[in-house]
């Protein structure tokens, strides 16, 4: 049962985008921002009247257990618990925390599934993602695998891949074009022998990869937007997709609080009505930039697509957009 907590339209809020504290190995997402996020958390009680957490504080499947990660980041968590009793602050559940028990080590902290501020809806935002939820049998594997192996070998899968450009993270990529020229074989043999449901999954599988590795992750920004347009809500607050912006979608308001992995520390803010995003580490003030060809509709193709216009051979890419031109 879906667990709600209502607070007033015109709240002063700080939204802190998805931090995934790990437990301090090599592929802590994270990674040493404590100062940082402990800057932030120390000026909330004077700006804002709440703190709204997106969801993946701790990163479950990289640091295995909420002690672990504390215990790594203890400046964080003493700053967090200091906060919460000076003042409101909301933990949101996200597919990577999902079944933290924020109360128990932030007693005064509040913990819910979603905000609602008058028409505006605050979550994680993983119900709207067909494939990393924590209630689908096999995501629990598969994330702990991808970060047992980012622990093991300095492993890195990371979407798109221009801004994560290491060996291992090219070498997944082509394995992938692999996997997907796979699953069209799959899938058109299905059709043939009329396995319509079984083709259907092979095509939403490689379209909901398709999608990311343009720089939709997740497949996200459609269900958002027809959630937006079709649902009650003025404005939808999320985190999980690590996209930061504020996007106007059909008169109505997208905003994603983005992350505090790699070199992000990312914010949203609502205050007397309107919503600004921002990295507090640089000041960068942050628009609807990453989602251009999104809110244009521009359909960029298929992962097939991407790799004719990314892949230079010999394990090798270009940074491409949905919408350049040049050839492969």
């Amino acid at each position: 049962m879906t667990e709600t907590i209502r607070l007033g339209a015109d709240t002063t809020a700080c939204f802190i985008g998805d931090l995934h504290l790990g437990d301090g190995a090599r592929n802590d997402l994270f990674a040493s921002k404590d100062d940082t996020l402990l800057e932030l958390l120390d000026s909330c009680p004077d700006r804002f009247g709440v703190v709204v957490f997106m969801g993946d504080v701790a990163d479950i499947p990289q640091g295995w257990s909420p002690r672990r990660i504390l215990d790594a980041h203890a400046g964080v968590a003493e700053g967090i618990r200091r906060l919460s009793e000076a003042m409101p602050v909301y933990f949101i559940r996200g597919n990577h925390d999902w079944r933290v028990e924020y109360r128990k080590f932030f007693p005064a902290a509040h913990h819910c599934d979603e905000l609602v501020m008058g028409d505006v809806l605050v979550w994680h935002g993983h119900h709207l993602d067909r494939y990393c939820h924590p209630e689908r049998r096999s995501y629990p594997i598969q994330v702990g695998l991808h970060h047992l192996a980012e622990r093991l070998f300095g492993f890195e899968f990371r979407v798109p891949l221009h801004e994560h450009y290491s060996v291992q993270n090219r070498l997944v990529h082509w394995f992938g074009h692999r996997y997907a020229r796979h699953l069209r074989r799959k899938a058109a043999a299905a059709r043939a022998r009329r396995d319509f449901e079984l083709a259907g999954a092979c095509e939403e599988f490689v379209r909901y990869w398709s999608r990311a590795v343009w720089g939709d992750n997740h497949a996200f920004f459609e269900p958002v937007a027809e959630l937006l347009t079709e649902g009650p809500h003025e404005a939808v607050v999320c985190g999980h997709t690590h996209v930061p912006g504020v996007v106007d979608v059909e008169g109505r308001t997208y905003v994603n609080a983005g992350s505090w992995t790699f070199g992000a520390s990312e914010i949203a803010i609502h205050e007397g009505g309107t919503f600004t995003v921002s990295d507090v580490a640089t000041g960068v003030k942050i628009h609807d930039e990453h989602y251009t060809w999104m809110r244009a509709g521009v359909d960029p193709g298929d992962f097939f697509a991407w790799w004719e216009q990314a892949y230079l051979g010999r394990l090798r890419f270009r940074a491409v957009s949905p919408t350049w031109k040049g050839q492969p």
